[in-house]
């Protein structure tokens, strides 16, 4: 019988390890420089894993921050966090204390494991 021999370059691909799915719910805030300290005093109240100033000015006299929570196993339990009552103060209570003062987006992130070599 026949004998196949793989070259290196066409060996079997390595085991992928199955990576847990970690999730991080970011919003992004836009403001007058002159609403940032009303609104810092109000989301530094809020339950987040941080607080981040943006540097990149989009005009002068603006200012953006963004808040960050990590460590949600899915898209579902990051929407859950969202509609909670944790969430809902990061986004419609902006929107309600802040009216079109403040602007913000929020954006679903997914941690990427990046093989590396040993």
């Amino acid at each position: 019988g026949a004998t196949s021999k793989l070259h290196p370059a066409q060996s079997a691909p390595p085991t992928v390890r199955k990576a847990i799915l970690m999730i991080t719910v970011n919003i992004s805030y836009h403001m007058l420089e002159e609403t940032a300290e009303r609104f810092l005093g109000y989301i530094m109240k809020q339950e987040t894993d941080s607080l981040e100033r943006i540097l990149t000015v989009a005009e002068p006299g603006t200012a953006s921050f963004c808040v960050r929570k990590s460590g949600f196993e899915s898209i579902c339990a990051a929407e859950r966090w969202l509609d909670s009552d944790c969430g809902i103060p990061l986004r419609e209570g902006v929107s309600e204390r802040f009216g079109d003062s403040v602007m913000y987006f929020t954006t679903l992130l997914e941690d990427i494991e990046i093989p590396r070599q040993q």
